[in-house]
């Protein structure tokens, strides 16, 4: 029977030629193959003119997108940096530093996010590593924001010092007796859409990727950019007359609450929500494999390989800077 070993390591430190609204590109090593990938940024942001309030989300805004690319052409993953943060299989949020403020001062930010190839709340997690031996090439591109994103109102103000290191979890398998390896069974992909949402809508259609296995979609809905349980009222996964998901959106999230590991802690105080494990304002996990907080199967997850169209259909109210995003997490064989 083959058997394997993990390493854990820094694989880049990325400290000078990036500032506001800068693209960094890291290549990732291949020979491995690829669990985990851990993203640390640092920053001072130096505010020069006030601003109102420091943003719900802060720091994540740092980066507004992540890409992770084989061979310069195939797209295995582009995500939002809050998902980094928050994702399938890791519910906690990572370690976050927002400033303190919106005035004027110079303020230490930091967030730190991960980036999962194995499925990690699975049976068999390892099944869907990214097996890089083979590749031309495998880079991680950041599109980093600005300073003032991370702040409501006119503020003003710029990054220094700001820096990024990149850490990863892979696995090397050993060959068996027969020279036999084991092999992942699948990839995941993500990708994501900023639906712009300027009116109410009973029936707001947003078209889904087929042709493969849907493991779910993490959604967050925002008002001018922070996040709102105020926009989502219903929430539908439709391919034909196939209908996986049909729930009002509060309810989605008080069965995300019990489908998932405790974020919070239990009171039973008068007034106070009594739910430990509610996922954040403005969050909803359509998730079709998880049914409470134990290791899920790739079997459950939603088959669209002969589909012609997957829809997410949503009951929402609009309204100027009203907007959804949604990540989606395939599974391809």
């Amino acid at each position: 029977m083959a058997q394997q070993y993990r390493i854990k390591r820094r694989i880049a430190s990325v400290s000078s030629g990036i500032a506001d609204n800068s693209l960094v590109t890291i290549d990732v090593p291949r020979g491995y193959d690829l669990e985990s990938l851990f993203i640390k940024v640092t920053a001072t942001a130096n505010v020069t003119t006030n601003g109102t309030a420091v943003r719900a989300l802060a720091p994540t805004q740092i980066v507004k997108r992540l890409e992770l690319i084989g061979d310069g052409k195939n797209t295995i993953a582009s995500v939002p940096g809050w998902y980094l943060c928050k994702n399938f299989g890791r519910e906690q949020f990572g370690l976050m530093t927002p400033p303190t403020a919106a005035t004027i001062a110079a303020y230490p930010v930091e967030f730190f996010g991960s980036l999962d190839q194995a499925l990690i709340d699975g049976v068999r997690p390892k099944d869907s590593n990214l097996r890089s031996a083979g590749m031309s090439m495998l880079q991680l591109r950041l599109t980093l924001g600005a300073c003032i994103d991370l702040f409501t109102g006119g503020v003003a103000g710029t990054f220094t010092a700001l820096a990024i290191e990149v850490y990863t979890v892979e696995t090397i398998e050993l060959p068996d007796a027969k020279g036999n390896v084991t092999t992942p069974l699948y990839l995941q992909k993500r990708s994501y859409q900023d639906v712009a949402l300027p009116s109410s809508n009973a029936n707001q259609q947003i078209i889904l990727p087929i042709g493969n296995a849907l493991r779910g979609l993490v959604m967050l809905a925002t008002i001018n950019g922070e996040p709102s349980n105020a926009v989502i009222n219903n929430v539908q996964l439709v391919s034909g007359v196939d209908v996986r998901i049909n729930l009002p959106g509060p309810a989605l999230q008080r069965l995300n609450a019990i489908d998932y590991a405790p974020v919070g802690q239990l009171t039973n105080t008068a007034g106070t929500d009594s739910f430990s494990s509610l996922l954040p304002t403005g969050f909803y996990y359509a998730d079709l494999m998880t049914n409470g907080p134990r290791d899920v199967n790739v079997t459950n997850a939603w088959d669209l390989s002969k589909a012609s169209e997957a829809k997410l259909v949503m009951d929402v109210t609009g309204g100027a800077g009203y907007q959804v995003t949604v990540v989606s997490t395939e599974f391809l064989q």
